[in-house]
């Protein structure tokens, strides 16, 4: 905040920089969207101007468009709920299999904000597990995802498919790491 003041006496304008993926472990979840809020609620009470959010940017990264979604919305209002953003974005994109991306991705969000802990941007797959990558529950929702593929249609299937594809790696990896 010192540092920021000393910022804001020398420029109108404040803007900032920040990272929000994990850069080691691109097709890993990374649970960051309500730690993020956090921050942009203190920055636009420290007042900042903008926020540029250096992300991954590619589709294959698991979670990346509902992601993408909820971002935009939050630098917007960062008043709004995180878990409300969610739950509308998979009902309306993901009529049939919504609610199970959903209540896992939101799992998986709670449990890390909860446990305030240290969210790196580089950080390994093992630290995932050990954090928020519960190993149990991530297999159960990707067993249950390819069990209802065969449901879905038009861009529903196309996006389960490559979520599918992603999270493969992140079984492997699991495997690998059991």
């Amino acid at each position: 905040s010192t540092l920021l003041g000393q910022w804001k006496k020398k420029t109108p304008a404040v803007y900032l920089w920040d990272y929000i993926s994990n850069f080691d472990e691109y097709l890993t979840p990374f649970p960051n969207l309500m730690r993020v809020q956090e921050q942009l609620l203190f920055f636009k009470n420290e007042g900042v101007d903008g926020i540029f959010m250096n992300g991954s940017g590619y589709d294959y990264a698991p979670f990346d468009d509902v992601k993408t979604y909820v971002l935009s919305a939050i630098m917007i209002d960062p008043s709004l709920s995180v878990n409300d953003l969610v739950k509308r974005y998979y009902e309306r994109f993901y009529p049939v299999s919504g609610t199970l991306i959903s209540d896992y991705f939101l799992d998986m969000e709670k449990g890390m904000y909860d446990r305030n802990m240290n969210i790196d941007m580089y950080s390994s797959f093992r630290t995932a597990m050990l954090t928020y990558l519960n190993p149990a529950k991530f297999k159960r929702f990707y067993a249950d995802l390819i069990a209802i593929e065969g449901q879905l249609k038009g861009n529903e299937y196309e996006q389960v498919d490559q979520l599918i594809s992603a999270l493969s790696y992140v079984q492997l990896q699991l495997n690998y790491h059991q």
